[in-house]
């Protein structure tokens, strides 16, 4: 009889693990085995660099507010046009609204132009040698970039051409991840709910929580409703008002 229970026991847990792999959702209650992000200090110099005008708000929008009420300073560098539908005057008029509502000073932003969309493994070079230009000016103590496996392709190519970077420079790197299978959870809106990574990357990354004040989570959500072209595609809308969660997520390395 005991030979029994221990097999059924087995065979329960084993069903679960199943499971719970093929779901790729990580359980909530892993967001208190997680390691929190510091605070921002006065006097830290950050940058941000955001593929796509909403990247930043959506990503790193509550970090952002709370760097800049604490005495950071901000630098954003928008990469691309985000002209891939054809709205670029509309979306660049959006990303000063986001960025004026977050806090970031219009003379910290930074446009480069590059083809929305239509980022290849050929302009790796060319971004990671403008980005390093930008660090020598402003010598940032923290670099906030996206994820190398985020699965969109100008994201892969900002992420990979960001890589190392940080290191030469001697700063803390935070990588945000956007686009992955499985990512949100669930992709629609929960305010009450925690952002956590998706299970195929929480082993490989030291991923670590910064948790919003409330005012963090309303400029940040006044941010993201700033982008209303992104709003009329369902799949879009659902993915912006999916990162309005009680954290912000980064998998972090310290090369300070």
């Amino acid at each position: 009889m005991f030979l029994i229970f221990v097999f059924c026991l087995l065979v329960l847990i084993l069903f679960i693990l199943v499971s719970f792999w093929y779901s790729q959702i990580v359980p909530q209650v892993f967001i208190h085995l997680m390691n929190k992000v510091p605070y921002p200090e006065k006097g830290q110099r950050i940058l941000i660099v955001a593929p796509h005008p909403d990247d930043e708000s959506i990503a790193a929008g509550g970090y952002i507010t709370t760097a800049l009420r604490r005495g950071a300073e901000v630098w954003i560098v928008l990469v691309t046009d985000g002209n891939k539908r054809g709205k670029f005057r509309r979306r660049i008029r959006e990303f000063r609204r986001a960025c004026s509502v977050l806090g970031i000073p219009a003379d910290h932003r930074i446009y480069w132009h590059y083809p929305d969309g239509s980022l290849r493994m050929k302009h790796r070079s060319e971004i990671k040698k403008e980005l390093d230009k930008i660090m020598c000016e402003i010598k940032p103590h923290i670099v906030i970039s996206p994820h190398e496996k985020d699965t969109h392709r100008d994201h892969e190519v900002i992420g990979r051409a960001a890589e190392g970077l940080a290191l030469r420079h001697k700063c803390v790197f935070y990588k945000y991840l956007i686009h992955f299978s499985y990512f949100p959870s669930p992709m629609k809106r929960k305010s009450e709910k925690y952002l956590l990574p998706p299970l195929r990357l929480m082993f490989e990354n030291d991923w670590q929580v910064f948790y919003l004040s409330l005012l963090g989570r309303e400029l940040k959500e006044e941010a993201v409703k700033e982008y209303r072209s992104q709003m009329h595609f369902p799949a879009l809308y659902n993915l912006l008002f999916s990162f309005l969660r009680k954290n912000e997520m980064f998998s972090v390395i310290d090369h300070s």
